[in-house]
């Protein structure tokens, strides 16, 4: 089984409701983002990445490529927490209603998963499992399979023979494909 690198997933600021910043301490290094909280409850979300946004109000692009349904994903994580392994990944998938559809849970070892049918957008949520502190540098989408290339139709390109060119294209005539 092959593999074929989607996006590389980086946390580089905070947007509005991206993060858990109630007494949280969120430093931005060049490579990663160390992440504090020692009072962080167990299922609160640290970060939260999307591929779908409303850019006239949020002013950003999606973080994450749209899935096609029924194919398999893998994705790998540079995510360490203290204490160790206290991190997992959930990913909720929703429909053109943005009512949530389904979900996954990736904890460590688990890194496969499937798009389910009827999926418009989805999220992938960082969430805590009792950590205090999270190292967060990347995380990497990958599409697991055979990659099948797809044929792009071409619209048809107009062109007109001497005599079928019209009277008024005779000023744009030199800029005319003629057969």
């Amino acid at each position: 089984m092959t593999k074929h690198l989607l996006t590389t997933i980086r946390w580089r600021e905070v947007y509005s409701g991206s993060a858990y910043l109630y007494g949280s301490l969120v430093d931005f290094s060049e490579d990663n983002v160390t992440f504090y909280n020692p009072r962080l409850a167990s299922g609160k979300p640290i970060v939260r990445f999307t591929s779908r946004t409303n850019y006239q109000g949020e002013r950003r692009s999606p973080n994450l490529p749209l899935l096609i349904a029924h194919h398999r994903y893998r994705l790998e994580r540079q995510i360490v927490s203290e204490p160790a392994d206290r991190v997992f990944i959930q990913i909720d998938y929703y429909n053109r209603q943005n009512e949530k559809i389904s979900f996954e849970i990736l904890r460590k070892g688990k890194e496969v998963f499937t798009c389910p049918a009827g999926v418009a957008f989805y999220t992938i949520t960082v969430l805590s499992a009792g950590c205090q502190r999270v190292h967060f540098e990347e995380m990497r989408l990958y599409h697991e399979g055979e990659l099948k290339e797809v044929a792009v139709a071409r619209p048809l390109a107009k062109r007109y023979t001497e005599n079928q060119l019209p009277e008024e294209l005779n000023l744009i005539k030199p800029f005319i494909q003629l057969l």
